[in-house]
């Protein structure tokens, strides 16, 4: 059961209620953007941890599993005492809150980004770096006071590639089983150091003409010390008992699983190979092809944005190779130019048979996909892409320049 606060203040005492983000009229963005900016509200700091700011905040840092899914939690922090910390962000009524789907989240992301090189990871936390940068740059970037940036870049590579990281849910209000479920949770040896916690977040409101004011408290924390590279496995949640059963993967599974992950380098897909190669015989003025994450490849445009940006990208287990137009931020000119993307209603053309708007994309920020087969070749794909920049270059920077 929730108490009140009570505020004693010159001798008056107000009570403040506890309530919920749904209910002050927000969403799990405002949660989100609270988080960002003051990511000691999760607890972490302490003498056992060792984790101390300051903090940099990456937001939805999308990778795919080594099952071809994309994922992306909410924020990335990386911090000046070298650690990682990964966050979800979920509001009470959200479902997904309520299995096993939230925990699995944070734990595939893990063990998928252990799986990027140094310059992969560059390039993911930060697209707009110099091409060829170094992840010591980027730490000078993020974290300017840092005295030693080679080293500390050096020290939270080898803890992501190690999956040294700390995952945290956080909610603002847990409901029943989850905390019981991340209690349960077996430790499992020579698997890294995965730490997971659940994080409640409580917002408290004054009485009526209290101006507003909301308090944000940190309850009902817990923890586990290391979370198995695979996900577990929730066998059983009896709602009479309130208990929940739990199932571990066997030690010779977890073993072939990190082998695979960790084990074997990336190799370029040779559907992003072939769409790139094919895109360089026809490359459209302004426009480059950056980055080398296997699964895809940006093709960004001088003077934009680099979270807007065309992507030629490939999911394996969806049987979609695509040339597609992306939105990936909550700034005003990126939501202006998605807007007018979407807004012109643009048809298929014979270059883009398939073309479809996905406004579920990055929080509702939308994408433009024109999609193909797996098997498609690859050269009808970069030809697709020539259409997609033909057909909305026009359109994002007249949004762009507003």
């Amino acid at each position: 059961m929730r108490v009140p606060l009570l505020a004693v203040s010159g001798g008056l005492t107000r009570a403040w209620t506890p309530t919920t983000i749904r209910a002050l009229g927000k969403n799990e963005d405002y949660l989100e953007g609270l988080i960002g900016k003051a990511p000691e509200l999760l607890g972490l700091e302490d003498l056992r941890t060792h984790v101390k700011g300051p903090y940099a905040a990456f937001h939805q840092l999308e990778v795919e599993t080594p099952l071809g899914n994309v994922i992306a939690p909410d924020i990335v922090f990386l911090t000046q005492s070298g650690h990682v910390v990964v966050v979800e962000v979920k509001l009470a009524d959200n479902q997904g809150l309520k299995g096993r789907d939230v925990v699995a989240q944070v734990v595939d992301y893990a063990a998928s980004i252990a799986r990027y090189t140094e310059q992969e990871l560059t390039e993911l936390f930060d697209r707009e770096l110099p091409s060829g940068s170094r992840f010591s740059d980027l730490v000078r970037k993020h974290l300017p006071t840092c005295s030693a940036p080679a080293q500390l870049a050096a020290e939270v590579v080898r803890k992501i590639r190690a999956a040294e990281i700390h995952l945290v849910v956080a909610c603002d209000e847990a409901p029943e089983g989850l905390r019981e479920f991340v209690a349960s949770v077996t430790a499992q040896q020579a698997l890294g150091s995965y730490e997971l916690r659940v994080c409640e977040l409580t917002p408290f409101i004054g009485p009526s003409g209290a101006a507003g004011d909301v308090f944000l408290v940190p309850t009902g924390m817990v923890r586990t010390e290391v979370v198995a590279r695979t996900v577990v496995e929730v066998t059983g949640v009896q709602a009479e008992s309130q208990r929940v059963s739990a199932k571990v993967t066997p030690q010779d599974e977890v073993q072939a699983n990190v082998a695979a992950v960790t084990g074997v380098p990336a190799v370029t897909q040779p559907q992003i190979a072939g769409a790139v190669e094919a895109y360089s015989r026809m490359v459209e003025p302004g426009t480059k092809v950056t980055g080398s994450n296997p699964t895809y490849r940006f093709v960004v445009v001088s003077g934009w944005p680099g979270n807007l940006h065309y992507e030629f990208i490939h999911r394996k287990t969806r049987d979609e190779l695509g040339a597609e137009l992306h939105f990936e931020s909550g700034d005003k000119a990126v939501l202006r130019a998605a807007a007018a993307v979407r807004d012109a209603k643009l048809t298929a053309t014979p270059e883009m048979p398939k073309l479809l708007w996905d406004q579920d994309w990055q929080k509702g920020r939308g994408r433009l996909r024109a999609l193909f087969t797996s098997d498609t070749d690859p050269a009808v794909v970069a030809r697709a892409m020539v259409a997609l920049i033909r057909k909305t270059r026009a359109i994002v920077e007249k949004a762009l320049n507003e």
